[in-house]
């Protein structure tokens, strides 16, 4: 119920009020005058906007599968490997087999920790030899793109300690990916002639270095990791040529904790 204040003002009577302030009030401020307060413009209605559509949901079956397997691997670990794990198996298709062998080894690499956990998974799968080509065919491409290489521009020389931390997360990946090829030539899922090759491969890119340059130095430190990752995981006797290779570049211009790496090496492999 609306009251005009200004009418019914007028019929107040009362002696001990103030009449001058409030006809100096009602005259000065438009709210107490309906006539002007109800001519005012109405407010419009706020517009009602759509909340903004973020891309374009994908629904397909395979993207389906991919999101399903990602939870089930975030949730895996070596005390749930006989529920969840058995899930991620029972869930497997022939038709989804790329997804899947991209997506383990993504967690691969991610999770170093757990390739023991996903070696047994891919072991329980029936059809495991399905997946062999894809498996040859990711390594073969690692292998003739150089994606063993470390950067060098990632060579931390700056004693920026965010640049450290860089250098070394990508010392991991590359660790984590030599170790991830070992593990699954030892259980037959990648076709190669020599199990051996990546390793020469990499000691020749070694010497072909000038080790006048310090950043040169710094790589071949995490060449020899790589290697020895990759022979420590593989359970195949390290051929004596391979040994007697790596030995050699400890009369190289090397840092002494990369002399002392491939010490433990040959130490390892010579048993």
């Amino acid at each position: 119920m609306k009251i005009d204040f200004a009418e019914a003002y007028k019929n107040v009577k009362e002696p001990h009020i103030n009449h001058l302030f409030f006809e100096k009030l009602i005259a000065s401020y438009d709210c107490f005058n309906e006539e002007k307060w109800s001519s005012r413009k109405p407010k419009l209605p706020m517009p009602v906007k759509e909340r903004p559509k973020i891309g374009i949901q994908d629904i397909s079956p395979e993207n389906i599968y991919k999101k399903t397997l990602i939870m089930s691997l975030n949730k895996l670990t070596p005390t749930n490997m006989d529920t969840v794990g058995m899930s991620i198996v029972k869930n497997y298709k022939f038709a989804t087999k790329h997804i899947f062998v991209a997506t383990i080894w993504e967690y691969f690499i991610r999770q170093p920790a757990f390739q023991d956990v996903y070696i047994k998974m891919i072991e329980k799968l029936k059809h495991a030899t399905e997946m062999e080509d894809i498996w040859s065919g990711i390594y073969h491409s690692y292998i003739t793109n150089d994606l063993w290489k470390l950067n060098y521009e990632l060579i931390e020389q700056s004693h920026n300690y965010d640049d450290f931390c860089e250098y070394i997360k990508e010392k991991k990946r590359l660790n984590a990916m030599a170790q991830g090829w070992a593990r699954l030539m030892k259980i037959g899922l990648i076709i190669t002639t020599d199990l051996f090759q990546w390793c020469n491969v990499v000691v020749d890119w070694c010497l072909s270095f000038d080790l006048s340059n310090v950043i040169y130095r710094t790589m071949i430190d995490s060449y020899i990791e790589q290697i020895k990752e990759y022979c420590t995981y593989i359970h195949v006797k390290v051929p004596e040529e391979l040994i007697e290779r790596v030995n050699g570049m400890t009369e190289l211009n090397i840092q002494k904790s990369t002399k002392f790496k491939i010490e433990d090496f040959v130490k390892e492999n010579k048993k």
